[in-house]
Formats: C-alpha cells, structure tokens, sequence
C-alpha cells in the first residue's frame, strides 16, 4: 500500500496552515507595536499640551506684572514730576501702558493656546494611529487563521481527491 502522495499531501496541507498562522501572528505584532508606540507618542503630546498651557499662563502672568510694574514706574516719575496721573498726557501713558500690557498678555495667551492646540491634535492623530494599527493587528491574526483553514481545506480535497482517483484504478 502506497501512502507518499496523500502523507505528503497532508503535511503540506498542515505546513501551509502553520505558516499562515505564523505569517499572521507576525503581522499582528508588528501591528501591536506600532500601536503601542503610537500611544506612547499620544501619552508625550499630551504632556506636552499640559507643559504648554501651563507655560503659557505663568507667561501671560509675567507679562501682567511687567505691565505693572512698568506702570507703577511711571507713576512714581510722573507724580515725582509734579504731574496729576489722573488727568491729562499722564492719564494717557498710563492708560496705553494697561492696553499695550493686556494686549502683549492676550498674544501671548492665544499663542499658548494655540501651541497646545497644535499638541491635541498631534495626540489625537497618534491615538487614531494606535487604534488603526490595533484593528490591523486583529484583521492580520484572523487572516492567519483564516489561511490555515484554506490551507487544510484544500490539502482535504486534494486528499479526497487523490482517494477516489486511487479508488477508481483499483488501489485501496
């Protein structure tokens, strides 16, 4: 009795499953790395978007207490002067002063906020880079499995095959 061709038949069959099963579950963890390396760079810009408002607010309040303290200097030479700082060209230095101050905290107020904008968003594309490459993972592993069953369906049908071919000439 002659068993080569349908023993071979068989090992191909379940060699073919093992490698797309391993063939996936390699892609699955190079899918897995990248998300968590994706998610490990969303975790920095996230820091980084915390790092940058706070910046942004002690900046903002130093550019207040600049302000101030710039006014403050100018009232004292003013007044030193014998000027009334409440009426006249003293009451308009020091009312520009304010302006100019609350305009130079704003700027840098809307450029922190828009500097940790920039960080959102950068940690939002990273987590939706993470959660494709989590699906990809996935799809890659059930493709795996899905080759290995291909695999043995098709070396099963070559096996029946083979069976009826042997049984028509006569071989059992």
């Amino acid at each position: 009795m002659c068993v080569g061709p349908e023993l071979l038949s068989g090992l191909g069959a379940a060699f073919g499953a093992v490698s797309s099963i391993s063939q996936g579950q390699a892609q699955s963890d190079a899918y897995s790395a990248q998300a968590k390396a994706a998610e490990q760079n969303a975790a920095t810009a996230s820091k980084q978007a915390e790092i940058s408002a706070q910046a942004g607010a002690q900046e903002e309040q130093r550019v207040r207490n600049r302000t101030a303290q710039i006014a403050g200097q100018q009232k004292v030479g003013l007044s030193a002067s014998g000027l009334d700082i409440a009426t006249g060209s003293p009451l308009d230095i020091l009312t520009e002063t304010s302006t100019q101050g609350n305009i130079d905290a704003l700027a840098t107020r809307r450029n922190a906020a828009q500097q940790t904008w920039g960080y959102q968003a950068e940690q939002t594309n990273y987590q939706n880079q993470a959660s494709s490459a989590r699906a990809s993972a996935s799809n890659a592993q059930t493709a795996g499995y899905m080759g290995a069953v291909g695999s043995l369906l098709t070396g099963a049908t070559k096996q029946q095959e083979m069976y009826s071919k042997r049984k028509k000439v006569g071989f059992k």
